[in-house]
This record gives structure tokens, sequence and C-alpha cells, in this order.
């Protein structure tokens, strides 16, 4: 028996899986609060749906378990979230959770008083958020444990940190935010459907998920369980019993946004999808020329997040310096690399941009303005 005979069904549709995508095991992967992991995982697409997902297989379960026993997101920020692009023009640079609830409080009326309950709370960046954009709100958390619970309690209007079975949660909630936690679970669709009995009437579930379409390094990613597309999204809300009222990848660049409730349901997203394989093949074409690269002449990499820590992987070491927009990080270092803005960064260097393909776009003709060299990746078949 091979590693993947292990699998069943894909989690979105139930229809059986044919079989992994073989050179995905070389690449290396990243832990989703961003420190290396090594390679050798297993990543397979639906052919029936389209869904890309990791197999919940043994060898899966553990890494996962290793991972979540250390985790520690937003480590080199010290707690502070992510600041990401997003925003009608999509230039707009916040942290994650600020964005997203402006944009919701901008598409639906949100009441001056109200019960949030923050699942997958972490550190609480969201649910710090959350108490300066609804100050009138009850906050409660949900995580797999209670580490982070005396920072929660400061943070104001924060009440309970509920663990353990999502079912024995006494409350009813106003709004339930998801704020990249989906794509952890491999039962996503009964994970959203005992949510969805938590909703008040009226209730709306906010999911946030990286977009694997437009991000296609989401998938080295090795605690992610699915990769989501808008068809997948909107699939698995819908499988969950809810009513998708809301699928977007406006809100915050090279994400989706679902919006949720028990009404009637938008209309279906056109599917829009790029062959798993195809996405894979070219992550490792990204690896070769960043090797080929580092192999010459003085590199740094553009961004200290997800797809930063795994190019330095496949580098095999630290590049010279990385270089960063989001203040937070700027002043800090990675194994010895300092974390620089832009304008510090030394003319002579040619820069990898460590970033998805759509937000390197944007990015790119800045740091050509500041006389440094980008290196220039292989096409995107997105």
């Amino acid at each position: 028996m091979n590693a993947f005979d292990e699998l069943l069904h894909c989690g979105l549709c139930g229809a059986e899986l044919r079989g992994p995508v073989a050179a995905f095991s070389r690449l290396h992967r990243v832990t989703s609060d961003c420190k290396p992991f090594r390679a050798g995982g297993v990543i397979a697409e639906c052919h029936a749906c389209g869904a890309a997902l990791k197999p919940g297989q043994l060898q899966w379960i553990r890494d996962c378990e290793e991972i979540y026993r250390n985790y520690d997101n937003y480590s080199v920020t010290e707690g502070a979230e992510q600041s990401v692009r997003g925003g009608l023009d999509g230039k707009q640079f916040a942290p994650r959770s600020q964005l997203v609830l402006d944009r919701l409080s901008q598409s639906i009326e949100l009441p001056a008083k109200g019960r949030l309950l923050d699942y997958g709370c972490g550190r609480g960046p969201t649910a710090k958020a959350a108490a300066k954009k609804l100050p009138g709100w009850s906050i409660d958390g949900y995580d797999l444990d209670r580490r982070a619970e005396q920072d929660l309690k400061q943070i104001p209007g924060f009440e309970q940190l509920f663990t353990g079975d999502v079912a024995d949660i006494p409350q009813k909630y106003d709004l339930i935010v998801l704020m990249h936690a989906l794509e952890h679970i491999p039962q996503g669709v009964d994970a959203l459907r005992q949510l969805g009995q938590l909703l008040h009437p009226g209730g709306r579930i906010l999911v946030q998920v990286p977009n694997r379409i437009a991000n296609p390094f989401d998938l080295v990613v090795a605690d992610h369980a699915t990769h989501f597309d808008r068809a997948s999204l909107y699939r698995m809300v819908q499988n969950s019993g809810l009513a998708p009222i809301v699928i977007s990848e406006n809100w915050v660049t090279k994400e989706l946004t679902a919006v949720a409730g028990h009404d009637a349901a938008g209309d279906p997203p056109e599917a829009v999808t790029t062959p798993l394989a195809e996405q894979v093949d070219w992550l490792a074409s990204v690896a070769d020329t960043a090797r080929s690269v580092m192999a010459s002449q003085p590199l740094g990499i553009f961004g200290s997040s997800i797809v930063g820590t795994w190019i330095r992987s496949e580098i095999g070491r630290p590049p010279g310096f990385y270089i960063d927009d989001d203040q937070a990080k700027q002043g800090r270092s990675i194994e010895g690399a300092p974390i620089i803005a832009l304008n510090d960064a030394p003319s002579d260097a040619a820069v990898i941009l460590a970033m998805a393909p759509q937000v390197a776009k944007i990015v790119a003709p800045r740091v050509q303005e500041a006389g440094l060299t980008v290196v220039t990746l292989p096409d995107y078949p997105g």
C-alpha cells in the first residue's frame, strides 16, 4: 500500500481522489506561523469538483500535531497582525482584520451592540480589531488551547475563551469570524455546519481564506488542509447548510472572503481555476530561479512572511536581507538577515519578490525605481 491509499474522498463533494501531484513532495514546506518545514508533503486535486487539498492521512495529522505544539503566529512582530494589501483599489496596506471588518461594515448593517465569536482566535488580532470597530459588542474566542487566554482577557469587550467541542458553546452570536482558520480544518463542512447553529436569527459568518488561484504559494503551507478558489469556497459554505451571500476576491488582495447566513444565497461564482499540477510545476521553477540567482550575486527577498520563508528554505541559506513594507517588522531580523525598508536596500542587489504574482506586479515598479534589480520569475499560468 502506498501512502496515498489512506485517502478516501474529497471533503467538499465526496468524490474519490485519483492520486497526488508527484512533484509536490520535492518542495520544501512552510508552517502557517512562518517557520520552515521539511519537504515530503502530499497534495491532490479532486477531478470531480476541482478542489485542492491535503489528504487527511496519518502523516499529515502528525505533521500538524508537530506544528501546533509550538505554534506562535506573528512571532516576528510579537503578536502584531500582519499588514496586507486590500481596499477597493488594492493599494490600502493595513492589518488584515482591520481591512476585512471595514469592508464588512460597508457591506452590511451591523448593530451598535452584539456578540462576536472569533473562531481560531490565537493571540486575538481579530478580537482586537473588532474591539475598535465594534466597541459596543461582546467578544468571545475559540481555539485549540488556552495558551493566549491572559492576553485575550486584556482586550476590551472580551469575555470568554472556549476550547473543546463547539457544540458545548452556550452562546448565540450575531457575527462569527473565521480569519484564516477554515483552511486548517479537514472537515470544514462539518465545522461550518456547527457554527451555523450558533447564529442568532439574521446573524452572519465571515470567512477569510487564501485564494490558491491568485496565490499559489499557499500550497506549500504544511498545515493548510484545503486550498480554495471561489467555486470551492462557495461549495463548502453551501454544503454546510449555510447560504453564501458574498463570495469576493476583492476585499483583500490574493484572498477570498465569504459572508454567509441563513438567508437566500447569492449567485454561484464562475469557476476560474488553474490545474494544480501546473501550479506545483511553477513553484518548482520559482525555486530553481531563486537558487540560480543566489549562486551568482547578492540576493534580497522582498517579503518576510510565508513566501519569503519558503524561498529561503529552497535556496538553502538566509538571503543578504529582507525588505518589508510592514513597519512592525522593520528593524528586526531573521537568522541574522536584517528586515529593512525598501529605501534602505543596497542598490547593487538583486531582489526576488516573495509575494503572489498579482501583488508582485504592483510592487515591482517601486523596486525598480529604487534602483534594484527585480529577479524575473517564470510566467504564472493562473
